[in-house]
């Protein structure tokens, strides 16, 4: 089979499994079909419910460690709203089940923009059209990815958008001023989408330190004094956009983003010894839940191997990234662009690891260009030094299924 024809049936079999899992995913922690839907769903469709019913946005007044959370479903109440806000017309037209696959679809059809964005990303960046396909099918296939693309869930919404102001804040790959050209277009687009990822999950904001790093890096390039009110009017509309539920938030919560940071327990605090090993948990739950976020997988023998095999992806195409940046003679802006986007995330992550010990590998998705990144460009250089082009993809669809073995275990 051609590497066409291949990258077709894989695709196929992309939207085959995306689909499948929208429609048969059970609703919370129960199982179906050997899959295992999300406990926190209930909750986030509550939220749907309750902008419905009571024409208001919820406050937040129990956390999920609380006795009866996961009865009440009430504990996700301090999340941004657009997602919820799209998903109520749904409920409100279609009754509960209907209003259930509705926000589910709004989840899927954000995850194929997700893709399509990668694609776009790799391009903007001027990588050939393999890895711009080899992108979309690594994330395409990858379980945490298609998980969380099709519950209701605003994890998706928020990654969509985290991609969109990713391109925005790109150069030129194929240029050799390969800095963003901040147009007063783009800075307005880049403002609307930085209020817009706000509105949906608070995530979004570790993206603002890198926004102006890139507005600063164009500046020094262009020595134009009027990107820096480029970067001023950006920052201000999404202010401005963001404004009132950010004081909403400091109303109810005395905080900027309503999130509660001591819902606990914290992983990294302690002892140094406490320390290291919440460290070991830390990193080893992080790939375990990167491959395959579901938890009903039974103790088994085989859990080990698998895990392995996993971490030694991971590893090898590390190794990989650090052999790509040596043998380049330059580092790109764009590369770097995406390295401190993923070392901003890994920190915010640690941060709230420290504060509220939840090691799931979906938190570092905002950055999820430089995972992918990472995943897969090297090794496709790797393979072109050695001539081996015709591997690629293949790997890469294993690398993509390789989380699905953890299903075996079920049987």
């Amino acid at each position: 089979m051609n590497v066409k024809k291949l990258f077709l049936v894989a695709l196929f079999a992309v939207f085959a499994i995306r689909l499948f899992f929208v429609f048969e995913l059970p609703l919370g922690r129960t199982v179906k079909y050997h899959l295992e839907g999300l406990n926190d769903e209930p909750a986030h469709y509550n939220y749907v419910k309750y902008i419905v019913d009571h024409h208001a946005f919820p406050v937040l007044t129990h956390t999920y460690k609380e006795p009866g959370s996961f009865v009440r479903n009430d504990f996700v109440y301090y999340h941004s709203p657009l997602y919820y806000l799209a998903g109520a017309p749904g409920y409100a037209l279609l009754g509960p089940l209907g209003g259930l696959y509705w926000c589910r679809v709004i989840s899927f059809l954000c995850g194929i923009a997700g893709l399509i964005l990668l694609a776009k990303i790799f391009k903007k960046m001027g990588f050939s059209s393999d890895i711009q396909a080899a992108a979309v099918i690594f994330i395409g296939f990858l379980p945490c990815h298609v998980y969380f693309c099709s519950l209701t869930s605003n994890d998706s919404m928020s990654w969509a958008v985290a991609l969109i102001v990713t391109y925005l804040c790109l150069g030129n790959g194929k240029s050799n001023a390969d800095w963003p050209l901040f147009t007063w277009r783009r800075s307005f687009i880049l403002g609307v989408f930085l209020a817009i990822g706000f509105l949906i999950k608070a995530s979004i904001l570790i993206f603002y330190p890198l926004v102006v790093l890139s507005f600063l890096y164009s500046w020094s390039k262009e020595k134009d004094n009027c990107i820096l009110i480029k970067m001023l009017c950006a920052f201000s509309i999404a202010g401005l956009l963001d404004a009132p539920w950010i004081l909403r938030n400091y109303f109810h919560y005395h905080s900027l983003t309503g999130i509660p940071l001591t819902v606990g327990p914290p992983v990294l605090s302690g002892s140094p010894l406490m320390i290291g090993k919440g460290i070991i948990v830390l990193i080893k739950s992080t790939i375990r839940f990167f491959w395959f976020p579901m938890q009903h997988i039974p103790p088994s023998v085989w859990q080990w191997p698998i895990g392995c095999i996993g971490t030694a992806i991971i590893v090898f195409c590390l190794a990989l990234s650090i052999r790509y940046f040596i043998s380049n003679k330059r580092i790109r802006y764009n590369e770097i662009f995406l390295m401190c986007l993923l070392l901003v995330n890994i920190i915010s992550y640690i941060k709230v690891n420290r504060t509220w010990g939840d090691w799931e590998a979906r938190y570092l998705f905002p950055s999820l260009a430089s995972i992918v990144f990472l995943m897969i460009a090297p090794l496709y250089h790797a393979l072109a030094s050695l001539r081996r082009i015709r591997l690629f993809l293949p790997l890469v669809i294993l690398m993509g299924l390789w989380g699905y073995s953890y299903l075996l275990l079920t049987f």
